[in-house]
């Protein structure tokens, strides 16, 4: 069998390409040979093949722990839409992990993540905007691969993002808009730049699930 993959996603993006690739062609195979995609024997096979794979199983707004295996599904949010900039340049993950000298998730963080519970009444709950704004733990180490990151970052909040963030592992930049009008003023302002860029609103997990033919 032979099996060819259309890929859209930018490579070393951080946007999690590979692994919502390899999800996709999980499923394909599930459906080949009669599995149901919910079948908690894909699931274990999506975590041995990668990390952050299981997610694309799932969908939807999620706490992703572990190396990405354990996926823990929230409560979905809306009422806001997200500017992903892509400054062209790949940023492969080994070379990012490489130059990372000290574990990345603080003590702090271990034990105060499992308590973060979005709450229904909040479109996009404060305590979402504060994980973004306290960072990424890896964007110095991608930041001495593509010096564009940070840059970006910033035009993203001085534009009018409520926060903004390096995706991943990637060079890919994202910020944070509950206000139209800041997201057309930040697209219009970064696509004259001619970097790559794509306005994204999220959706429900249903809706992934219905999309992308899991369900």
């Amino acid at each position: 069998m032979r099996i060819r993959l259309e890929k859209r996603i930018p490579s070393g993006a951080g946007l999690g390409g590979g692994s919502s690739d390899a999800a996709a062609a999980l499923v394909g195979l599930a459906r080949l040979c009669g599995f149901a995609a919910s079948d908690p024997d894909l699931t274990d096979l999506a975590a041995s093949i990668g990390s952050d794979v299981p997610y694309f199983l799932t969908g939807g707004t999620a706490l992703v722990t572990g190396t990405g295996t354990e996926v823990h599904p929230l409560a979905d949010l809306s009422g806001y839409e997200v500017l992903i900039v892509f400054p062209g340049v790949p940023v492969s993950t080994r070379e990012v992990y490489g130059r990372v000298a000290a574990p990345l998730t603080s003590a702090l963080k271990i034990s105060s993540m499992p308590r973060f519970k979005p709450t229904p009444k909040d479109n996009l709950p404060q305590e979402v905007e504060a994980w973004v704004r306290a960072g990424n733990d890896l964007e110095p180490y991608a930041c001495a691969l593509c010096p564009a990151i940070g840059p970006i970052k910033d035009r993203l909040q001085a534009a009018g993002a409520s926060a903004a963030a390096k995706t991943g592992s990637g060079s890919a930049v994202f910020g944070i808009f509950r206000s139209p009008a800041a997201m057309e003023r930040a697209l219009a302002e970064m696509s004259t730049s001619g970097i790559a860029v794509a306005r994204c609103a999220p959706i429900n997990r249903q809706e992934y699930r219905r999309r992308a033919g899991f369900d």
